[in-house]
């Protein structure tokens, strides 16, 4: 966890600890307002402590989109074989000249 996330729960933490005692002091402003600035910084500190470092899933990223590349090349490569396997082949037997067809380009 960073400073920025330590710095929102901590602050947060403080804000509760207050609203609870105004809470106990029966202080209704004073109650409100810890109460109203505990939550935004406590949830939020908690949800950026939990989730993954900007570096970790950057990393991820770049692994997952090497993969891809690689997965990408090879279906390409995959799909210009078969279209050679049409081309060879011709139009189906008994089709009807229904204009340009995709094999014949």
């Amino acid at each position: 966890a960073g400073p920025t996330e330590l710095g929102l729960v901590g602050a947060g933490a403080v804000m509760a600890a207050g609203a609870v005692a105004a809470w106990r002091r029966k202080d209704t402003n004073a109650f409100r307002l810890a109460y109203f600035l505990a939550w935004p910084t406590l949830g939020s500190g908690l949800v950026l402590m939990a989730l993954p470092r900007r570096e970790d899933i950057e990393g991820t990223l770049r692994g997952t989109a090497e993969a891809d590349r690689a997965r990408t090349e090879h279906i390409r490569q995959a799909n210009q074989a078969l279209q050679r396997q049409l081309q060879a082949r011709g139009p189906p037997q008994g089709a009807r000249d229904a204009g340009p067809v995709p094999w014949a380009k």
